[in-house]
């Protein structure tokens, strides 16, 4: 992300809420991903933290959950919203993770992927950072061509943000080193997903 779109997530972080609100209907898709009690998981993109909540319930106490953002005034949201012990925040850049090796089970990235400016790098940095067969699963409840219709519309700074159709983004996993299990880029529904 560049320090505009920073600014500009930034200044939506009060809103935010409003526009995006939580959905129990996350626990499903992350059931079908097949998170577990005490994985580790990355949270890429959380935001005001509807995802990393999610997360934290399904993985409990003994999982930890990484709530991800480059948007400090998001994280900040989030993290006034409590409740849950296992969740921690890390406003970071996605290009360039401050983290060793092999450390997650799981890295989600939900509704975020089309603001990095490096793609590519983005997924380089997420490969280096799961453990040998931990899992990615990037997703969307929109299609590409929809998520980028809306981006496009919105005509602010986000609207060049483009999702990659699954196939070439399926591509980008493999270069990185992914095994893609999973690709689906239909009406109400973008899912990505791939094995180390």
């Amino acid at each position: 992300m560049s320090i505009g779109h920073r600014n500009y997530f930034n200044e939506l972080a009060t809103e935010w809420d409003s526009i995006a609100k939580d959905d129990n209907s996350l626990k499903g898709y992350l059931t079908e991903f097949g998170l577990e009690k005490d994985d580790a998981v990355l949270d890429v993109g959380a935001g005001t933290g509807r995802m990393s909540r999610c997360i934290a319930d399904i993985v409990g106490e003994q999982g930890i959950v990484i709530s991800h953002d480059f948007a400090l005034d998001m994280l900040e949201r989030s993290q006034s919203k409590g409740s849950h012990d296992n969740i921690y925040y890390l406003c970071n850049d996605i290009h360039s993770l401050c983290f060793k090796n092999n450390l997650f089970d799981k890295i989600i990235c939900f509704s975020a992927f089309p603001h990095f400016i490096d793609q590519q790098k983005a997924v380089n940095e997420i490969y280096r950072v799961l453990k040998p067969s931990g899992k990615l699963l990037i997703f969307h409840r929109d299609s590409s061509d929809e998520i980028n219709k809306f981006h496009f519309d919105l005509s602010t700074l986000v609207s060049k943000d483009v999702l990659p159709e699954a196939e070439e983004l399926s591509q980008m996993l493999e270069i990185s080193g992914f095994k893609v299990i999973k690709a689906v880029d239909t009406d109400g529904l973008y899912w990505v997903e791939g094995v180390k």
